[in-house]
């Protein structure tokens, strides 16, 4: 389950009789366990499993009540910002003229303040376009970039869209975090409706748990920030990183197509017999993420300190105690009687993106069915207001028969700052119609983050658009390097129906 490096498999051995036996001992530096909850340690992680002697029908849950849920509560404790303030927005469902799945969502001119322009584009298109602008000599006037965007459009049948953009340095600066949910009616009591409208947002002098948001504000999906840390990597480390993934796609998905770099590293259960994950097996497969076809894996030793680092901001900020399903499921596991464990163990996969963008899609996260009865049981068998009203809410607005989420939380960094362009790109919010800011003008005042339910809303982040300062050209062909470094943590299918089967 480690790097496939034969350097580390042909170490120094030292051979010591043991009466008719003979023992080996390693004595250099082994191979790390990509299956642990950090892929980067050497200590592996026992795969947890659910003693025999539990009875699949939840018995042991029968029990449970106030005093399980007080210490779900004590056990996240509240992640502090500088200032306690925080922006509340939810949204009502919209849905669009056609399906955006496997469609890029390429950013376009649009000078208004808080909102974005977005064109869908084909994966052929995008290729196109980008020739077209190698042709044009790297860069081309604005009003020659949005006729492209309308031929693209017609030859589609689709629309360009306008959403609302969140901008967490301009707009929201005084905000300690911004919490975007979804409701089934306009609140009873907002500050003001955001345009391009059907959003409402509500600024409350205290910092909440994603439970604790007043009830007409909807159920939450997402939640961004100010990133805690200060900036681990410079440019030049994110680029050793990049010669670590030669410069390739990194994983393939069928999830959704993809540019730019994304390593997804960690342990996953799947069909597939290849990290490609294209293959068809005949059964279940244990497997890891890792390819060496696509890594320098002489760069490993250099690199791995930091995918550490990274992994280790991600799984503090996952755990700050206002996302609360990975603390319900930990101590759900302790009442099967499965030794405690830390809620990073629950989503085990480092996420390293660079100069990424992607197509519309869901992730597959959501936790198993058995799990899911399990959760209902332990809120339901307490008297907290606050968890019942929340898990009201997300069976109302998905239905009776719906998972909750693993989180997903990224990060994202600004590469390489450039005198002569603006960077434009966003996280997109399809079901809201609303988008997170990530271009250079936010970035380089320091890093964001953002912890999100990815298998509840249909979500991309968008292809970039370079835009010259004086607003007259425009470029697809990211000049100076100036482009977005990410990283973060996830869950996946293979963790939750694999470590909570129901026995």
């Amino acid at each position: 389950t480690g790097p496939r490096c034969r350097q580390w498999k042909d170490l120094t051995t030292t051979v010591v009789p043991s009466g008719m036996k003979v023992k080996t001992y390693q004595c250099g530096v082994q191979p790390d366990r990509w299956c642990s909850s950090n892929p980067f340690k050497s200590k592996p992680t026992d795969v947890l499993r659910v003693p025999q002697s539990i009875k699949s029908d939840g018995t042991y849950l029968k029990q449970a009540g106030n005093e399980d849920v007080e210490k779900v509560l004590k056990g996240s404790k509240l992640r502090q910002h500088k200032t306690k303030k925080t922006i509340l927005i939810c949204g009502i469902e919209r849905s669009l003229i056609s399906d955006l799945s496997g469609y890029f969502l390429q950013v376009s001119f649009l000078d208004r303040e808080g909102q974005q322009l977005l064109t869908p584009i084909t994966k052929k298109q995008k290729k196109d376009l980008d020739v077209k602008m190698k042709q044009a000599g790297g860069k081309m006037s604005i009003q020659s970039f949005q006729s492209l965007m309308n031929q693209y459009s017609e030859e589609n049948s689709t629309k360009s869209f306008v959403v609302t953009k969140i901008n967490l340095r301009k707009q929201y600066e005084q905000a300690g975090a911004i919490i975007i949910s979804k409701c089934l009616k306009v609140p009873d009591d907002f500050d003001k409706e955001l345009e391009p409208g059907l959003l409402y947002e509500k600024k409350i002098d205290e910092n909440v748990r994603d439970c604790s948001v007043p009830k007409d504000f909807g159920f939450p999906l997402f939640r961004c920030y100010l990133w805690s840390f200060k900036k681990l990597l410079t440019s030049k480390q994110w680029d050793l990183l990049r010669l670590f993934y030669m410069g390739s796609k990194g994983l393939e998905r069928k999830l959704c197509h993809h540019e730019g770099i994304f390593s997804m590293l960690g342990n996953k259960m799947s069909n597939q017999a290849s990290s490609s994950m294209f293959k068809e097996a005949s059964r279940g497969t244990v497997t890891d993420y890792f390819d060496s076809s696509k890594m320098n894996e002489t760069l490993f030793p250099l690199v791995r300190s930091f995918v550490n680092g990274l992994s280790e901001q991600a799984v503090q900020h996952q755990n700050g105690g206002t996302e609360i399903v990975l603390h319900l499921l930990k101590r759900i596991l302790v009442l099967k009687g499965v030794s405690s464990q830390n809620p990073q163990d629950l989503c085990p996969h480092n996420i390293v993106t660079m100069a990424f963008s992607n197509s519309s899609h869901r992730d597959k996260d959501a936790i198993s069915v058995a799990l899911m009865k399990d959760v209902v049981k332990l809120i339901r068998n307490s008297k907290e207001q606050d968890l019942n009203h929340w898990l009201d809410l997300f069976l109302s607005l998905y239905g009776e028969n719906a998972r909750l989420s693993l989180p997903t939380t990224c990060a994202w960094s600004l590469h390489n700052k450039s005198d002569q362009w603006t960077h434009e790109q966003s996280f997109v919010i399809l079901d809201l119609m609303l988008c997170f800011d990530l271009s250079s003008d936010v970035l380089e005042k320091g890093e964001i983050g953002a912890t999100f339910s990815g298998s509840l809303f249909d979500h991309a982040t968008t292809r970039s658009l370079w835009i010259s300062k004086d607003k007259k050209m425009v470029t697809t062909l990211c000049p100076d390097d100036c482009y977005n470094d990410a990283w973060g943590r996830a869950g996946g299918p293979a963790r939750s129906n694999n470590l909570y089967m129901s026995v």
